[in-house]
């Protein structure tokens, strides 16, 4: 199964039930699902996940984009994977993994993240 990684930081400037709500909105009245939303804290660093799940019916398959944003209280890291949107023997996801991550990451653009490059 093919793959999409995308990594990026900011400075802990907004709660991070904020900037999911940021990133749900940006999914409202789409194909979309959330899958799962969650909040936690240990030691004073938030973490929160989100999984979200997309029909492309271009090749008939699903894709889904995790997303992971660990705020220390002065930076906050954001993993943004997206995996599936294959069909077939060969698993060809045409780029839908891609489109999916790209997406979360354009929200989280808006919001301040920068990319980082490795």
């Amino acid at each position: 199964m093919s793959s999409a990684i995308i990594k990026m930081k900011r400075g802990s400037e907004t709660d991070l039930a904020e900037v999911s709500k940021s990133i749900l909105d940006d999914f409202k009245g789409d194909v979309a699902e959330l899958s799962l939303e969650q909040m936690s804290e240990v030691n004073g660093v938030k973490v929160l996940l989100l999984i979200l799940e997309r029909y492309y019916m271009r090749n008939g398959s699903m894709a889904v984009s995790t997303v992971q944003i660990i705020d220390s209280g002065e930076v906050q890291q954001a993993t943004i994977i997206g995996t599936g949107g294959g069909e077939g023997l060969m698993n060809i996801s045409l780029g839908a993994n891609q489109d999916f991550a790209r997406r979360v990451a354009k929200v989280l653009a808006k919001l301040g993240f920068e990319e980082i490059r490795s």
